[in-house]
């Protein structure tokens, strides 16, 4: 915290000047006599008047001290590999960074990342990845399902499968609406949920996107109690392309 100091005015009041009266010419020579009023008008007949004089009030201006620069954002470490599949986690300015070979999600915290499967349309288990960031009642987490090259893939079957996979944890009697979205650079389904699980009630929001040049599903999902709803869109806005992706599958060519 900055203290800027504050200087107090100083008014200066000078005194007027004694006067002398002369004497009675009667009396023998001249007489000195004090002023009746010490210090501004003098009352005998024949005086003058004159006030008091003063200095305008000196203020001096405040002083600031310049405002400091903010500090530079710190250099981003090298990425860490999880043993999970093929992402990597990066520690930046801020916080952490989730990073697939297309795709980076920025948390404020370090997330874990664990190894969760999915089915495919076709009934075949596909591996993925899921990353978790846990505080409070706080819950948010990226999860990537990278297709195989050589799996056939229903995207709107897939991708419905996944939204009901995610609505799966209520309890019945839940609302839900979906919308069209953005998710980074892709066209995402929105989803928004209410309802209980447990006894607890519960708000989740997701976002499920699939990525088609990295053949890859990723679905960006937060819960949170119904009261507790900032920082959804920041979350959102963590989630990008990355300057180095390339397309899973390179075209020969001709």
């Amino acid at each position: 915290m900055r203290f800027v100091p504050a200087f107090a005015a100083v008014l200066a009041l000078t005194a007027a000047c004694d006067k002398k009266k002369e004497g009675d010419p009667g009396a023998g020579g001249s007489a000195a006599t004090a002023d009746p009023v010490a210090k501004g008008t003098d009352t005998a007949k024949g005086g003058d008047t004159k006030p008091a004089e003063t200095k305008p009030a000196e203020t001096k201006p405040a002083e600031t001290k310049p405002a400091e620069p903010p500090p530079a954002p710190k250099p981003p470490k090298a990425p860490e590999k999880t043993g999970v599949l093929d992402v990597e986690l990066q520690e930046v300015d801020g916080g952490w960074k989730v990073l697939t070979p297309r795709v980076s999600q920025f948390f404020t915290g370090k997330p874990s990342v664990q190894r969760q499967d999915a089915k495919a349309p076709s009934g075949e288990t596909v591996p993925g990845a899921v990353a978790m960031v846990e505080g409070a009642d706080r819950f948010a987490g990226l999860i990537y399902i990278p297709i195989p090259k050589d799996l056939p893939y229903d995207v709107p079957k897939g991708l419905k499968g996944a939204r009901d996979g995610m609505l799966g944890m209520f309890d019945p009697g839940y609302t839900a609406k979906d919308e069209k979205a953005k998710l980074g650079p892709l066209d995402a389904n929105h989803v928004i949920a209410e309802g209980s699980s447990q006894g607890q009630r519960f708000h989740v929001e997701a976002w499920i996107a699939y990525d088609e040049p990295g053949h890859a599903v990723y679905g960006l999902m937060a819960l949170r109690m119904p009261g507790d709803l900032g920082g959804l869109d920041k979350l959102v806005e963590g989630f990008s392309l990355r300057e180095d992706a390339k397309p899973a599958e390179e075209k020969p060519a001709k």
